[in-house]
């Protein structure tokens, strides 16, 4: 085992936790997928290191029209209860996050610019419906710029700070966007966190006219 690495032993109860949001992630990506819309989860339901606080986030691509995602989630009996829209920076893409209650989000990349957004997904790690179905987990980074190793008893974790190279390799991106996560998750930390240029929460409804402005009416 490489220095640095730590085993992690999952309980039954973190088993159980896993198994609830990943049904929950199945019923929603099998509703998007059965209208014609491919979605993947992403972040801890994926790689499997989920928490009592974790969150099922679903992405969907940016070849999905806003109105024909929120039209399929509301014929299906899901609540939009918040929208949010952000862009990161002026060179960003638009992404539109639906809040759909207390843990659920679904992600419509309505732009993607440039190779870090582009490979963010497998950065955190994702699996769309059929490896989830097949209970697969993926490798991927969380949140405190760990890499999480999926294992049959829980998972391996190191940091990649210093070991950007091996993790890219292992995750199959580039160096770059690596070493740009990095980047920006270590000036969250030292407290020199950079505002959104877009970062906008709305009541869903009002939302409209934010979106159409910022894709310039396109969708």
């Amino acid at each position: 085992m490489k220095r640095g690495v730590r085993k992690v032993v999952y309980t039954e109860r973190r088993w159980e936790v896993l198994e609830e949001l990943r049904a929950e992630a199945v019923d929603l990506l099998g509703v998007l997928e059965k209208n014609g819309i491919r979605g993947v989860v992403v972040g801890s339901v994926a790689r499997g290191d989920v928490h009592f606080g974790s969150d099922i986030d679903v992405f969907v691509g940016p070849g999905t029209r806003y109105f024909e995602l929120e039209n399929v989630l509301l014929d299906n009996g899901y609540r939009i209860m918040e929208v949010r829209v952000v862009r990161a920076t002026p060179l960003s893409g638009l992404n539109i996050v639906y809040y759909l209650g207390a843990r659920v989000h679904v992600v419509l990349r309505a732009e993607v610019r440039g190779l870090e957004e582009e490979e963010f997904t497998r950065y955190a790690g994702s699996l769309d419906l059929n490896g989830l179905r097949g209970g697969r987990r993926v490798p991927g980074v969380n949140k405190q710029l760990l890499f999480i190793e999926p294992t049959s008893y829980g998972h391996l974790e190191w940091s990649i700070i210093g070991n950007e190279r091996e993790a890219a390799s292992r995750l199959g991106i580039s160096l770059r966007t690596v070493m740009s996560r990095v980047e920006h998750r270590l000036r969250r930390y030292r407290g020199g966190r950079r505002g959104l240029f877009v970062d906008l929460r709305v009541p869903y409804g009002d939302h409209v006219s934010v979106i159409a402005r910022l894709l310039g009416g396109a969708r």
